[in-house]
């Protein structure tokens, strides 16, 4: 069966659009992070064990980067499975962290790399899921990096762990929630669209009715038999 794309979804030209523009700025950043962490990854290597760091810079980027040459190639089920995809990667790799890590601390470290681009998995979740998944996604994601950060580092005290959270929450929302915002103008503006081409086919219908009536009317042939006007 052909692959849907985005011109074989009707009625959601709009949505579609502003999807596809999300998942391609989603691409770009992960493929933009990885050039960018790939120090950060390579320093923190020696204190996972060692089938974690390759697996999850796979998993983890794998789908980020193939998000974006799909969107580009306007693929709309295989941008939604991607950017699912994405999503629950990132939270995979936050969940095993603790059990790949040899419990090695140290001053002025960088902290985990996934801690600076938690933010860009919770826009894939908004192209993949309804807001409000997209909205737990991004906490839970929060959460876990920031705890990652306070496990691993022993110059930040116990007292900035909350609100280390609360700022990487708020932060994180600015972006999620622009998104969420720019998906409900996508869905609206379809639903306008789609009103609109109802209420311009109504008024077509009706004028076509009223024609024909007004036809029969000016033919004595047809008044003979027009149920509406009664017999001649």
């Amino acid at each position: 069966m052909a692959s849907r794309t985005w011109s074989a979804v009707p009625h959601q030209e709009n949505l579609l659009r502003v999807a596809r523009l999300f998942a391609l700025f989603v691409g770009v950043g992960y493929l933009g992070y990885l050039l960018l962490l790939s120090g950060d990854i390579a320093g923190l290597a020696p204190r996972m064990a060692s089938w974690w760091t390759p697996t999850m810079v796979i998993l983890v980027f794998g789908p980020g980067l193939a998000l974006g040459i799909v969107a580009a190639r306007r693929h709309a089920a295989g941008t939604r499975w991607l950017a699912a995809t994405a999503a629950l990667t990132f939270l995979v790799a936050v969940a095993t962290w603790p059990m790949a890590w040899d419990g090695s601390q140290g001053s002025q470290l960088a902290g985990v790399w996934l801690a600076a681009f938690h933010g860009l998995a919770s826009l894939a979740a908004v192209v993949a899921w309804p807001a409000w998944i997209a909205v737990v996604h991004m906490v839970v994601g929060c959460v876990g990096v920031q705890l990652i950060n306070f496990a691993l580092r022993t110059d930040v005290p116990a007292s900035m762990l909350v609100p280390e959270i609360l700022f990487a929450i708020m932060f994180c929302s600015l972006f999620v929630g622009g998104a969420v915002m720019a998906f409900r103008t996508g869905r609206l503006l379809d639903e306008t669209t789609d009103e609109t081409h109802a209420d311009a086919a109504e008024a077509a219908a009706q004028r076509a009715f009223g024609g024909t009536r007004a036809n029969r009317r000016a033919d004595p042939r047809q008044r003979a038999v027009d149920p509406v006007g009664g017999r001649a």
